[in-house]
C-alpha cells in the first residue's frame, strides 16, 4: 500500500508540474509524451488494483460505486490537466476508459467466458448451465448455442450472486462476441461492444451512470 501512496504523490507532483510550466516548454516537452509516460508508469498499476475482485461490486447501490468512479475521474483529470468543473465524459471517451459499472460487467463476462471455454475454475463452471428448452417449438434464441440458463431469485441480494448475474449478462452479448476463438479476441470484441453501448452520441448511457 505504501508503494501505491508514493505513486499518488507522484501523480499530484506531475499535475502541479504540468499546470505551472510555460506553454512554450510544453510544446518542446511534448504533452502527449508526458501523458503517455504518466499512464504507463503511475496510473495503470493503481487503476488495475481498483478492478481487483470488482465482480463483488455488482448490484451495489450507486452511492457506493460513485466513490470508485471518482477515483477514475480524478485520474483522468490529472492526465489531461482538467479542472473539476469540466465535463469528464469526453475525456473518458478519449482515454477509452469504461466507467465502473461497465468494468464490472466486463469482468463478469470474461470470467464466464473462461469458465465455459476452459472449464476453469471448476466451481465457477459448475454454476453455469447451458439452456435447454423444454419444448420442441423453435424459440427466438434457439440458434444461440452459448445461451445459459437464467436462474431466478426473489431477493436483491440473490440477484447479485455470480450463478444468477453471469448468465443474465452473458446472454445479452452478441453471438459474434460469445463465439470468439480465444480469450484475447473475446476481450477485444467485448470491450468494443460495451464501449459503444456505454457511450452513445458522446454521452454516457444512463444505465452506467452512478
Amino acid at each position: 500500500m505504501s508503494g501505491f501512496i508514493v505513486k499518488l504523490v507522484f501523480i499530484v507532483c506531475i499535475a502541479r508540474f504540468k499546470s505551472s510550466v510555460s506553454q512554450a516548454f510544453l510544446i518542446v516537452l511534448d504533452y502527449k509524451t508526458i501523458s503517455a509516460s504518466v499512464i504507463s508508469i503511475v496510473f495503470l498499476p493503481g487503476l488495475i488494483r481498483l478492478d481487483y475482485c470488482n465482480v463483488l461490486y455488482y448490484g451495489l447501490p450507486n452511492y457506493n460505486l460513485r466513490k470508485i468512479q471518482n477515483v477514475f475521474n480524478r485520474a483522468a483529470r490529472l492526465i489531461k490537466g482538467l479542472s473539476p468543473r469540466e465535463r469528464i465524459t469526453p475525456t473518458l471517451i478519449e482515454l477509452h476508459w469504461l466507467p465502473i459499472k461497465a468494468r464490472i460487467i466486463f469482468k463478469i463476462c470474461v470470467l464466464t467466458y473462461q469458465a465455459l471455454k476452459f472449464e476453469k475454475p471448476s466451481y465457477m463452471r459448475n454454476m453455469l448451465k447451458s439452456f435447454r428448452p423444454d419444448t420442441v417449438v423453435s424459440l427466438r434464441h434457439s440458434d444461440d448455442p452459448y445461451r445459459l440458463e437464467e436462474l431466478r431469485s426473489r431477493t436483491n441480494v440473490g440477484t447479485r450472486a455470480f450463478e444468477r448475474s453471469a448468465p443474465r449478462i452473458f446472454n445479452k452479448l452478441p453471438l459474434e462476441v460469445k463465439q470468439s476463438l480465444n480469450c484475447d479476441v473475446f476481450k477485444r470484441k467485448l470491450k468494443t461492444h460495451i464501449f459503444v453501448d456505454c457511450y452513445q452520441s458522446g454521452e454516457m448511457d444512463p444505465f452506467y451512470k452512478v
